[in-house]
């Protein structure tokens, strides 16, 4: 079962991320805050300026990249409107 991220401690996160977790986000703002926690806390644990990056998306961005590969892989037909199409 999940757990729901008010009961997640921002360390156990950063644990998570660590290990390659994905954590998706509703907003490019919560992934930009949460993306900034994680460097800081990085920054401050190994002393250096290079570690991997966390992988954190917003919800439409991880979305956009799962139908990319859909279509990149031949799975779909389907295209997208974009906001003008529409």
């Amino acid at each position: 079962m999940m757990k729901q991220l008010s009961s997640i401690s921002s360390l156990k996160l950063i644990e998570h991320l660590e290990q390659k977790a994905l954590l998706l986000t509703v907003n490019n703002r919560l992934a930009r805050h949460f993306a900034n926690e994680y460097d800081q806390w990085m920054a401050d644990k190994n002393r250096s300026t290079v570690w991997p990056s966390a992988h954190i998306l917003p919800l439409t961005t991880w979305l956009m990249l799962q139908f990319d590969n859909l279509r990149d892989h031949g799975l779909t037909a389907l295209t997208l409107l974009d906001d003008f199409s529409e």
